[in-house]
């Protein structure tokens, strides 16, 4: 615990360094995500607006929208899909709770979570990258599956790789669980040494033996 407390002071203090890093002006993002051959895009927009960072995600049939602080810690996450499913989480102290409509039904739901940070959106990791810590541990979530998920990321060295046709200089980080588990499942991303920014990874999102998942950063720019 007290290792986990110096990590997230570190993260603290490097909360300045990692805030530049997002511009300005809001920023476009498009990702290319491959699964057994086939491909789709997502979209990300990211402002940064009197200390507050917020974020909107699209891909086919759904969109996301996270709210933060100059940290990047979240404090709210939001779900939307063509199927008329809407879904809030907002963080308070110690608390989640979740509510709105999955599959016509209502959702009302509280989790206990202690003070490990959360991120809802793996951009918002650019604060780990950028601090150089080894490792650290945080909440991520899915409101539409109800789960709340406790990872850990590990910094495994730097690395240069190809992106969308050119290299690029990157940290490699390894997510996983933070007990036991570790050893059945893990993904790895690559964030730009640059400025932090997640650029590509390779992912497990179900059981083991699942289609691993690429991710790739294809278009960068103003929105």
């Amino acid at each position: 615990m007290r290792r986990i407390i110096l990590t997230l002071i570190a993260l603290c203090s490097a909360a300045t360094a990692a805030a530049t890093a997002f511009p300005s002006h809001p920023l476009r993002l498009v990702y290319r995500e491959t699964v057994a051959g086939q491909s789709n895009l997502r979209e990300y927009l990211v402002r940064q607006e009197e200390g507050r960072v917020s974020l909107v995600a699209t891909e086919p049939g759904i969109t996301r929208t996270v709210e933060a602080g100059p940290d990047f810690a979240t404090v709210r996450e939001g779900y939307e899909d063509k199927s008329g499913n809407r879904l809030t989480l907002v963080r308070q102290g110690r608390r989640m709770l979740l509510t709105g409509a999955l599959n016509n039904q209502p959702v009302s739901r509280e989790f206990e979570v202690d003070d490990t940070a959360w991120y809802g959106s793996i951009l918002f990791m650019r604060d780990f990258v950028l601090a150089g810590t080894q490792e650290t541990v945080f909440y991520m979530t899915q409101p539409e599956d109800n789960r709340v998920i406790k990872l850990k990321a590990i910094r495994e060295g730097e690395e240069t790789i190809p992106v969308d046709g050119g290299n690029v200089a990157t940290v490699r980080v390894r997510f996983t669980l933070p007990d036991f588990r570790s050893v059945f499942w893990s993904s790895t991303y690559w964030f730009r040494a640059a400025d932090g920014l997640f650029v590509k990874s390779l992912e497990t999102r179900g059981p083991p033996g699942s289609a691993k998942v690429s991710v790739e950063l294809v278009d960068e720019g103003k929105a």
